[in-house]
């Protein structure tokens, strides 16, 4: 696959920025001179924005995780239905930062995600289960937040497939705190 990545698109898929199937060498071609040709519509700076070149992995499902702040309240995780249709679909799930993983377990198994999990669990898996994969990656969220959760507003990964052998993340997307950005460069030193 293929996918233009640019600070001022959050949403590539939506803004034609993604191009998947790529069969043969023709077909990545014509692929990216369609996006350069998009990039240009949109005028993006070829200094600001990447064209990346991935695998495509197929996946039984997509999840998305992160993380959001809600002042005066403080962090949350979030884990829900994901992928192109995310805000469509609404079904996810706040999480209070800090939680304990089995709270974290707990709360996605109660919930319609826990029940997609369980019908996708495989016997074949040759290494811990999704509910598993899907939790430590909440848990690894939650440990930069509480490192350095000043810095973040937000966390999108999205889509996390779920596959056969693992879950693996596509793509994230990390709005910093403008606080603290602005923070950060009054105390960076003049070049």
């Amino acid at each position: 696959m293929l996918k233009a990545a640019s600070r001022e698109i959050a949403h590539k898929n939506d803004a034609g920025l993604v191009a998947v199937g790529l069969a043969d060498s023709e077909a990545l071609r014509r692929a990216y001179r369609r996006m350069e040709a998009r990039l240009r519509e949109l005028d993006l700076s070829a200094d600001h924005t990447q064209v990346l070149l991935q695998p495509m992995l197929s996946s039984r499902a997509e999840i998305i995780i992160g993380t959001t702040l809600e002042a005066p309240l403080g962090h949350f995780l979030i884990v829900g239905l994901g992928g192109i249709h995310a805000e469509l679909i609404d079904s996810v799930l706040l999480l209070p930062a800090p939680i304990a993983r089995d709270d974290i377990r707990r709360r996605i198994s109660g919930a319609k995600l826990g029940a997609l999990i369980a019908r996708l669990e495989s016997p074949a898996r040759s290494t811990g289960s999704i509910l598993d994969d899907l939790v430590d990656a909440l848990e690894a969220l939650q440990a930069l937040i509480g490192s350095c959760g000043d810095l973040i507003k937000s966390i999108d990964v999205n889509p996390l497939l779920i596959g056969d052998a693992r879950c693996a993340a596509v793509d994230a997307l990390i709005v910093l705190n403008r606080k603290a950005d602005r923070a950060t460069a009054a105390a960076a030193p003049a070049l």
